[in-house]
Order: C-alpha cells, then sequence, then structure tokens
C-alpha cells in the first residue's frame, strides 16, 4: 500500500496533518480504535535516513472528535532544526495494538520548500522571475516600463510596437506608430495642449459691428475689465427679427469672434451694463445658431441674463453649445449679440456699456 503523500509546507509550519484509520482484521473489516499508542511512538525521519528526529514535535489525536477508528497526527515543525527547507520527511508509527495485534507502520510523507517545488521558486524567484522575463523579452513588453527603447525623442517605434497592433490602433491615427511623435502626441503633451486651449478666451474681432447705434470708443475697449468701455447709444433703426421696440430709436450691437480652426465655443462672459433713459427697455443677448441659421435668444428674462438699467459694471455668464461655433464656413467664428427691446424716442438718450466680452 502506498503511502500517502500530504504536501509540501513552509518552513516552520506549526500544522502539517496526517490522519490514518484502524481497522479490525475480521472479513469484512470494521473500525476499531488503537492502543498503546502516544505521542512517542510517531517517528519522523529526514531524507531517507534512519534516524528519528529527536523532538519532532509530534502529538496524536486517538478517535479524532470521537469517532472510532479515526486518528489524527499533527507535526509541528518549528520543534526542531531539523526540519528544514529542501528536505523529505517519512512518518511512521512504532509498536501499536490494533485488534489485538501489534504493528509497524508507515502513515504519511511530506515535504519542506522542496527543491524545485512551488514554495520554493516562488521563495528564491529566480525560476519564476526568469520565466516571466523571457516571455516579456519575446513579445517586447519589457520595453514598456523596464529597459529604455534607445530612440529617441519623436524617433520611429516600429521595432517595438507593429503597425496594426492593438497598441498601435491606440496611439496612431494610421496603426503605424512611424507618425506617432511623442513630443506632440504623448499623453503629458496632449494634457498640456488641453489645458493650455482650455485657458484660452476670444474678444471681439475687427468683423464686430454696430448696426444700430451711436458708438464711443471701439470693440478693442470690450478686451479687458476696467478703462473705457465700447458705448453704443441708441439711435434711429431697426434691429429686425431681433428686436421688439416700438419706437424709432434702438441698439443693435454684433460683436463677432474668430476662434480659429478646432475650437469650439463653450462659454461666454459679458461685464458691462445698460443706463435706459424711461420705460422698462432692457438689453437682450442672443447668440447667432450657425444649424438654424438665425439668432438664438440667450437671454430669458431674469437679472443675470438680462442687461437692465444700472450705475455701473454687472457680470453675466453663459454656457454656449456647438452650434454657437461656425465649423463650415469660418471655422471658429462665434457672433453675439446685443439688442435694445424699447429704446427711448431721443437719440441717445440710451446707452451700452460694454466693458468686457469674451468668448
Amino acid at each position: 500500500m502506498a503511502v500517502p503523500y500530504y504536501g509540501d509546507y513552509p518552513e516552520d509550519h506549526p500544522k502539517v496533518l496526517i490522519p490514518f484509520n484502524t481497522f479490525s482484521s475480521d472479513d469484512p473489516s470494521a473500525s476499531v480504535t488503537v492502543t498503546d499508542l502516544a505521542d512517542a511512538d510517531i517517528k519522523v525521519y529526514k531524507d531517507g535516513g534512519d534516524t528519528e528526529i529527536a523532538t519532532d514535535g509530534a502529538s496524536i489525536s486517538i478517535n479524532f472528535d470521537t469517532t472510532t477508528g479515526n486518528h489524527l497526527v499533527t507535526i509541528d515543525t518549528s520543534a526542531h532544526e531539523d526540519y528544514a527547507t529542501g528536505s523529505e520527511y517519512a512518518v511512521r508509527l512504532n509498536g501499536i495494538t490494533v485488534d489485538a495485534a501489534t504493528l509497524n507502520v508507515w502513515i504519511g510523507a511530506f515535504s519542506i520548500e522542496r527543491a524545485g517545488g512551488v514554495l520554493a521558486l516562488l521563495k528564491a524567484g529566480t525560476q519564476v522571475q526568469s520565466d516571466v522575463q523571457a516571455v516579456l523579452e519575446t513579445n517586447q513588453l519589457d520595453h514598456l516600463v523596464g529597459v529604455d527603447t534607445g530612440v529617441a525623442v519623436d524617433g520611429d517605434l516600429e521595432e517595438f510596437c507593429v503597425a496594426g497592433s492593438v497598441m498601435a490602433h491606440l496611439m496612431a491615427t494610421g496603426k503605424d506608430v512611424t507618425t506617432f511623435k511623442c513630443s506632440t502626441d504623448s499623453l503629458q503633451s496632449t494634457r498640456d495642449a488641453i489645458a493650455a486651449a482650455a485657458d484660452v478666451s476670444y474678444n471681439p474681432d475687427g468683423s464686430s459691428t454696430v448696426n444700430t447705434g451711436d458708438e464711443t470708443n471701439a470693440y478693442t475697449d470690450a478686451a479687458a475689465i476696467g478703462g473705457n468701455s465700447w458705448q453704443i447709444g441708441d439711435a434711429n433703426g431697426d434691429a429686425g427679427a431681433r428686436h421688439s421696440a416700438t419706437s424709432d430709436y434702438t441698439i443693435d450691437v454684433i460683436a463677432e469672434f474668430n476662434m480659429g480652426v478646432s475650437r469650439i465655443g463653450t462659454e461666454l462672459r459679458v461685464v458691462g451694463y445698460f443706463a435706459k433713459a424711461t420705460g422698462n427697455n432692457v438689453v437682450e443677448i442672443y447668440a447667432y445658431n450657425y444649424v438654424t441659421t438665425s439668432w438664438d435668444k440667450l437671454s430669458i428674462g431674469t437679472v443675470d441674463t438680462e442687461m437692465r438699467d444700472d450705475t455701473g459694471n454687472q457680470e453675466y455668464d453663459f454656457s454656449l453649445h456647438s452650434a454657437y461655433t461656425d465649423q463650415a464656413t469660418t471655422p471658429g467664428e462665434v457672433k453675439i449679440g446685443f439688442v435694445g427691446t424699447d429704446s427711448g424716442n431721443v437719440a441717445g438718450t440710451d446707452v451700452l456699456y460694454l466693458d468686457y466680452i469674451a468668448v
């Protein structure tokens, strides 16, 4: 009958468990208890030697869990220096009595970090590390974090990232890393470019027009808070479909912005105020919609969205969606309109002060 092997254990393991059973000599046999078995009758031998370990740390539980014929040996391998890494151990019982017969029996074997075993390899790390390193090098994965490719800044990475691979698809629009430039395409450079673009704001340019109104100063005075303002007094005219005035005098101003290709205006900030003469007239703010080719009113009749009578600067902030930026004819162009709703009957008595406008 083969002796069971009960596994490979780390050094100084407190519980190597070896169960065994005892039976009667009858046919059929039945479970019976064992007598004349004490801890001292458990013998442990190292590496096939015939000298038992003097203090073997072994103990016996007879009729384990009060079950006749089931027994459990427990060995504490921290009990003696003979329990060492790289060794094999055999366990036997000496001179026990079962069913009136005296027996000497081998009951099991175990090892401690056996040579070539998983525990020894993991502990030493050499073979596992060697195998993993070989796989990394074969697939050129070591160059991801552990090895300098030696390729210069913006150099060709084709040797280390084959065209059409998943990584190449992630790095380059043409799935070919020969076009990849770390100075412009790396995560850091992309982050910096996004941060730089997010911080850019644009002020009215030379395409800005005063359709109706008497202009004092110019659109360039709306590029910074403080100092001169771009002033527009009401005048005889018409703001067309954007205008609900019932008198002969009104204000109609269009501030234009040119942000350049590949930019979308997302926010509008206006700092200024409207000084009226009489009545309930206000200045409403519009954005030109390049999709519907019409003007959308941003003002919604609230004090924070329409410019009401005041004597000093107020701030007005709006979110802009992509339809408010031209992406076809003049990419990056944005148009913002300022229209008086019901101005006075005397030219110049209502004045719009635009101290700062930015997209």
